[in-house]
């Protein structure tokens, strides 16, 4: 089993880079994922990928990926959680907030 931290990591940059690609349904099962991820942290984990993020701030990859956590993850309007709910297999919108405020504890400065 991959590490939170970079599971998360390589989940996000896998949304972005399909996003925007309707053959691959536009990054829609990366976005579940990335909702899985953190519906499974506990608070330690969660804490330790703060950390993490902190620690390797400066590191391309996590500046990416805090960007597109960002920009794309914050509202439940923005392109990732949308692509997120539109996919077959979400069920639960009042998961949605405790997601948000989840991902933006671990990616806000």
């Amino acid at each position: 089993m991959p590490h939170s931290f970079t599971y998360l990591l390589m989940k996000l940059t896998a949304y972005r880079d399909r996003k925007n690609d309707p053959r691959k349904e536009l990054g829609r099962h990366h976005a579940l994922d990335i909702f899985r991820i953190v519906a499974m942290l506990t608070r330690d984990k969660l804490v330790e990928a703060k950390n993490k993020i902190a620690e390797y701030h400066e590191d391309a990859q996590v500046q990416s990926c805090r960007e597109v956590a960002l920009q794309d993850f914050m509202k439940p309007t923005s392109d990732g959680t949308l692509a997120m709910r539109n996919h077959a297999l979400w069920q639960d919108d009042n998961q949605l907030s405790p997601f948000i405020d989840a991902l933006g504890e671990i990616f806000r400065e």
